[in-house]
């Protein structure tokens, strides 16, 4: 997988100043992380467990859209 070494937000943009966006922003990483360790067990989940997870993990894409796409109407996504 290629390496990513450019930040995605501009480094001293406004709108990450905000308490909410900042906070939106560390649920959506905590989120993430917890579904990506719940992951690791998916060949183990029963039928109804794998579909849940899936749910799970297109809510929070989801999520994701919605916040880069806010920080794209305010110009604040580092296009690098």
């Amino acid at each position: 997988l290629p390496t990513i070494s450019s930040p995605p937000f501009l480094e001293h943009g406004e709108v990450l100043r905000s308490d909410e966006v900042r906070q939106e922003l560390h649920n959506l990483m905590s989120d993430h992380d917890i579904l990506l360790s719940m992951g690791r067990g998916y060949s183990s989940f029963d039928p109804t467990g794998k579909l849940n997870f899936l749910d799970e993990m297109q809510d929070l894409q989801d999520r994701w859209t919605v916040f880069i796409g806010r920080l794209q109407l305010s110009s604040e996504v580092n296009s690098e």
